[in-house]
């Protein structure tokens, strides 16, 4: 049996995993991280840990007898003044400066993996978060919508092997918007303002960066991006199927989607298309 450490950030994705990883057998650790995590974790056992404390969090997987880790959760950014890094911390941020989310989190994923301590990804513990190929829930597209989707995987394949956002806005061959390090439903509110109301449903698509390790930053949607999406006058999510992950059980996102109007479509993944 696996024992598992989940290093938790905000949002209530990591409770979930924590409960299926469960009923799947494993013994679980939850690590929520201090100023970061914001979920209920009293029915786990807990150890919180600093965002920059890497030394330590190291230590207590291995007190704890971990052989695995999954990390998921938004994180946001802090100052670099605001970190209190442990010995370990100092060193690995030395080596993060200027990099990218994905280089960073490789290098995290190494540190672990120095002492046995292999990185899971999330869909290994909930592979019913995923969405099929095709329509899912919605009207049929139209030429344009199709249009517009294959012109925003061409954009974002461009762009990820910069480590540049995972999702992007389009309408009528014109793109909108582009996710950069605010996130996606700070990228899908100032679409609103951009969207021609009168023209053909503008189009949101996520796929992962092309370089993206899925068991370090798997993307994911849900309740909240259908509230957003449909907020911003958008018709049209396309979301990678197998590629991006559902942070709400997948018939409560279709639902959201039928009541907003929003067709749902799965893309095949970027070796398929």
């Amino acid at each position: 049996m696996t024992k598992l450490a989940i290093i938790a950030g905000q949002g209530h994705i990591p409770v979930d995993i924590g409960h299926a990883a469960i009923a799947n057998g494993h013994d679980v650790v939850m690590m929520p991280l201090e100023h970061q995590a914001d979920a209920d974790y009293s029915s786990f056992q807990t150890e919180p840990i600093g965002l920059a404390n890497i030394g330590r969090t190291r230590k207590l997987m291995l007190d704890h007898a971990c052989d695995a880790m999954i990390m998921v959760g938004k994180v946001r950014r802090p100052p670099i003044g605001d970190l209190r890094p442990d010995v370990d911390g100092v060193k690995l941020l030395g080596k993060m400066l200027m990099r990218g989310d994905d280089q960073t989190l490789r290098l995290v994923a190494e540190y672990f993996a120095e002492v046995g301590i292999k990185v899971m990804a999330a869909s290994d513990i909930m592979p019913d978060r995923h969405l099929a190929i095709g329509l899912v829930a919605g009207s049929r597209l139209g030429k344009q919508n199709r249009a517009d989707i294959d012109l925003g995987c061409a954009v974002l394949d461009s762009i990820g092997s910069h480590d540049i956002g995972q999702g992007v806005v389009v309408q009528d061959g014109r793109i909108i918007s582009i996710e950069a390090a605010e996130g996606t439903d700070a990228m899908l509110a100032r679409s609103a303002d951009l969207i021609d109301k009168t023209a053909s449903g503008a189009v949101f698509v996520k796929i992962p960066k092309s370089a993206q390790d899925k068991r370090l930053d798997i993307p994911f949607i849900g309740l909240e991006t259908v509230k957003a999406v449909v907020d911003a006058g958008i018709r049209v999510m396309a979301i990678e199927a197998g590629g991006v992950m559902l942070a709400d059980p997948r018939e409560q996102v279709i639902a959201a989607c039928i009541a907003g109007n929003i067709s749902l479509v799965g893309l095949k993944p970027r070796n398929q298309r």
